[in-house]
């Protein structure tokens, strides 16, 4: 009997999370590398070099030993010609049982980028364990075999995760299972960092209370002195007409900035010395940190309520005049 005989339930193993790789997308086509470490501690089960992750079974695995001698293979085939940092690996990490190498998208951007993967989540802050990327290195040379063992060696014994830059990932643990589960922490936390960071900032969470600062148009509603009042009249009625039909006069500026003086407070915006009428939720506060119009009687414009932000904009107040950003914000308890 031969030693994949013998490591029957290894080599099983082996397919299993090669095949899951696939599956959860971390490679595609005939890329990546697993190898484990048989019971003889200088005997690794390693897949095949050009066999896709998707139909690697006990009967296309290579062995080799510590050294990278072939020890069994099937006819025509030979180990990963990654090998190389694969043994690197356990011998620098005799606690290491199992190398995967993967080529996740999410994972390979912020490699590609040089950057580690943000902690996006609870889980990834708690138990996903970098070390620095490996720039950038010729598959299967020396060259890379060398960077990444220093890269293991230079890194705390609770790394388990390396990013290749434009090649990768490897994830490196006592067993398949708990490599597999790095690697798949990994991608997932990449693509939650990379699509967060594309969102744009109105869609973050706010956990303050929603404000309705609607100001309706009726009888009642505010406008500048000389502006003439509102007005609504029912010109058609149901029982004479068998509808009702309504007239509406106004200014033109009701309804848009002409509320802008009695939706702030008095304390830190003044506008007219009239009698000011508050709408703000009493835990609202406008603050001024834009410059003012050039053209209209506004003296100057709100801009900032002191809280949580949401982003809002004033309309213009004179055809000239700027338009300035402005920040909503709530203070206080939700």
């Amino acid at each position: 009997m031969g030693i994949i005989d013998n490591c029957r339930d290894l080599a099983e193993e082996l397919c299993r999370y090669s095949r899951l790789c696939y599956d959860r997308r971390l490679v595609g086509a005939a890329g990546g590398n697993l190898s484990v470490r048989a019971d003889k501690k200088d005997v690794f089960l390693v897949t095949a070099s050009g066999v896709s992750l998707r139909d690697v079974a006990p009967e296309n695995i290579v062995v080799v030993d510590v050294d990278g001698n072939v020890l069994e293979a099937p006819a025509g085939l030979k180990p990963s010609k990654e090998i190389g940092f694969h043994l690197a690996i356990f011998k620098v990490r005799p606690q290491t049982n199992a190398v995967l190498h993967v080529h996740p998208a999410y994972s390979t951007i912020y490699a590609n980028t040089r950057r580690a993967i943000p902690p996006a989540t609870v889980s990834a802050n708690l138990k996903l364990k970098q070390g620095r990327i490996v720039l950038e290195a010729r598959p299967g040379s020396q060259e890379l075999s060398g960077s990444i063992t220093t890269a293991v060696q230079e890194a705390s014994q609770e790394v388990t995760v390396l990013l290749l830059e434009r090649h990768g990932l490897i994830a490196f643990n006592s067993s398949l299972c708990n490599a597999f589960d790095d690697a798949e922490l990994a991608e997932d936390t990449a693509k939650i960092a990379f699509m967060s960071s594309h969102l744009p900032a109105e869609a973050a969470v706010s956990t303050g209370k929603i404000v309705d600062l609607t100001a309706p148009l009726d009888e009642k509603t505010h406008c500048y002195p000389t502006d003439p009042p509102f007005k609504k009249n029912w010109h058609i009625t149901f029982d004479k007409n068998g509808m009702n039909l309504s007239k509406l006069e106004m200014s033109a500026h009701s309804g848009t900035h002409v509320d802008a003086p009695f939706t702030s407070s008095p304390e830190t915006w003044t506008l007219y010395p009239w009698e000011w009428i508050v709408l703000w939720d009493p835990r609202l506060r406008l603050t001024v940190q834009s410059s003012p119009a050039r053209t209209s009687c506004h003296s100057t414009l709100p801009t900032r309520i002191s809280g949580r932000e949401i982003s809002y904009c004033f309309a213009r107040a004179g055809r000239n005049d700027p338009v300035p950003r402005v920040s909503l914000r709530a203070i206080g308890p939700a």
